[in-house]
């Protein structure tokens, strides 16, 4: 029943891609390496790794990770699979996708390869490429179109060429198309001394919704700036929110860090990390036990609004400490405000551009202030009023 069931897709598919089917044999086994050997017209593999090395007199479709071709096919091949190689001719067409594929067979007809790599050396009919870097030289007698990021062409061409590169377009030397040649890239080729087109020549330029890696590295660049730009502009509006509106919460963030006490800073900071650090463990270990799934949704929404806050009050900390050792020096006033908390934010993110020293001190602040919000929640939580009114202002 596996059996009939593993045939009749690839068979399915093999007839709509045109192979005819009057004969078959199929192998397909647990090994990693697939060897046939068959006497069979036709010939369907399919496994991990595929390796054809006796001649096959029909047809031949493989797929697999791996598939390689080192005998001759007399007619049409059909590989898929991560790696494709075809290295011996085929009788008729070539069809081969995957993410690096080569096929330097010749073809009685027809060559179709598409994938991230594509490297054609074997001469075909007409000749159909699709991939991210496509080099092509094994020549043709029909017409050829390529689709490309990076597109190399040479050999000999009895046909048309029509070529679309997204960023670059490379006429070899010693090129000879006996029709014309069509291109679409970002530059205009030169042609080489050595090579000719019989017909005509015709640059269509670029097209402008496909970026060249140039651009897209510019893009890239760009819209991280931007994203910066952004996140800044969002959590300054949020510390200053939070510093204008519950003023309260502020000055109980503030004054459980100043006066500097190195003991208590570095202890707040050790509990801020090991909280980051051992959370996630732990709703990791309540989700797979199934029975806390309710309590780690809870302690997610926690964990996460409490790490939005950390690194909101990271920059309200930073402003406290400029209010209290520097614009207190300038202006005489003690008191922190709202402008102290956007002042500080920009600081603590001025201060992260800093190649690894900024994200060292951007992440002590941030674990600082969780370990302050922690230990705010702990004792709003746990302790009477009078208390925690006592351990606030001790």
């Amino acid at each position: 029943m596996k059996r009939t069931l593993l045939i009749l897709p690839v068979i399915l598919l093999v007839v709509l891609i045109g192979i005819s089917v009057p004969a078959t044999s199929f192998a397909q086994t647990k090994f990693a390496t697939t060897t046939t050997n068959t006497s069979s017209p036709n010939t369907y593999v399919a496994d991990t790794q595929v390796t054809i090395t006796a001649p096959v007199t029909g047809d031949l479709a493989a797929f697999g990770g791996v598939v390689n071709v080192y005998a001759p096919v007399a007619g049409e091949v059909l590989a898929a699979g991560g790696t494709v190689l075809v290295e011996k001719p085929s009788g008729t067409n070539v069809r081969a996708v995957g993410a690096r594929v080569t096929v330097s067979g010749d073809a009685g007809g027809d060559i179709a390869a598409a994938g991230g790599s594509v490297i054609v050396t074997g001469h075909s009919a007409n000749l159909f490429a699709l991939g991210g870097t496509v080099d092509a030289s094994g020549g043709s007698t029909g017409d050829v179109t390529i689709y490309g990021a990076n597109v190399t062409l040479s050999g000999t061409y009895g046909g048309n060429v029509t070529i679309i590169a997204s960023n670059r377009f490379t006429l070899a030397n010693e090129t000879h198309i006996a029709g014309n040649l069509r291109y679409n890239a970002p530059q205009q080729v030169i042609l080489p001394a050595e090579s000719s087109v019989g017909g005509t020549t015709t640059y269509t330029g670029s097209y402008a919704y496909v970026p060249t890696n140039e651009e897209a590295q510019r893009y890239a660049i760009a819209g991280a700036g931007i994203f910066f730009i952004v996140r800044v502009i969002a959590t300054i509006i949020v510390a200053g929110l939070l510093a204008g509106l519950f003023p309260v919460f502020t000055d109980l963030v503030i004054d459980s860090v100043l006066p500097i006490e190195p003991r208590k800073l570095v202890l707040t900071g050790l509990l801020g990390f090991g909280l980051f650090v051992a959370t996630p463990i732990f709703i990791l270990l309540l989700f797979v036990s199934f029975v806390g799934g309710g309590l780690a949704l809870l302690l997610s929404a926690l964990y996460l609004l409490l790490s939005l806050l950390a690194y909101v009050c990271a920059g309200i900390l930073m402003g406290a400490l400029l209010r209290r050792f520097v614009l207190y020096r300038l202006r005489g006033v003690r008191v922190f405000t709202w402008r102290d908390a956007i002042i500080g934010t920009v600081a603590l993110y001025a201060v992260s551009l800093i190649p690894q020293l900024g994200l060292i001190i951007s992440l002590l602040f941030t674990a600082v202030a969780a370990g302050v919000i922690a230990s705010i929640a702990y004792a709003f939580a746990f302790r009477t009023s009078n208390r925690f009114e006592a351990d606030r202002y001790s």
